[in-house]
């Protein structure tokens, strides 16, 4: 049998509640739509639940692929405005 945690939205007080493995992960109240974070349980271990939390977190941002414009890179000659 599953059990489940117990929260409540830290904006509206609507309760909540979700599988354990959840905690930590961001969700969105179903009453009010704010995004939250799944506090970790009362009582619990919280130095173990921030290191969770922080496994379960995307924190790895990819680099963007952008190429640098012509017009900046070296040895790129202006281009004359006519009419000038």
């Amino acid at each position: 049998m599953t059990q489940y945690h117990k929260f409540k939205c830290i904006y509206c007080g609507q309760s909540i509640e979700c599988d354990r493995k959840h905690i930590g992960r961001q969700t969105k109240c179903p009453t009010c739509n704010h995004n939250m974070v799944i506090p970790p349980e009362a009582g619990g271990d919280l130095a173990g639940s921030i290191k969770a939390v922080r496994e379960k977190w995307d924190t790895q941002i990819p680099t963007p692929d952008v190429s640098t414009p012509t017009r900046y890179q070296a040895g790129a000659k202006p281009k004359s405005r006519a009419g000038s």
